[in-house]
């Protein structure tokens, strides 16, 4: 998303940004998109991490559970 659709990566970033302090704890526990608890824009992405889920060669072309 980040190198493909650069506009809707930085829709992402402000929503990332704008939930940061929307807890009941506030400060104290932050909320953040990235599984790492990174500010999205500050995020290494690795495609070749293994654990890394590919959406989309896996297509079942709307017949799964046929």
């Amino acid at each position: 998303m980040k190198d493909q659709s650069p506009g809707e990566f930085e829709k992402a970033v402000q929503f990332d940004r704008m939930i940061r302090y929307q807890t009941k704890k506030g400060s104290e526990q932050l909320n953040y998109i990235h599984k790492s608890m990174t500010p999205l824009s500050e995020v290494v992405f690795n495609i070749d991490d293994p654990n890394q889920v590919d959406m989309f060669n896996s297509e079942c072309e709307g017949m799964c559970g046929l």
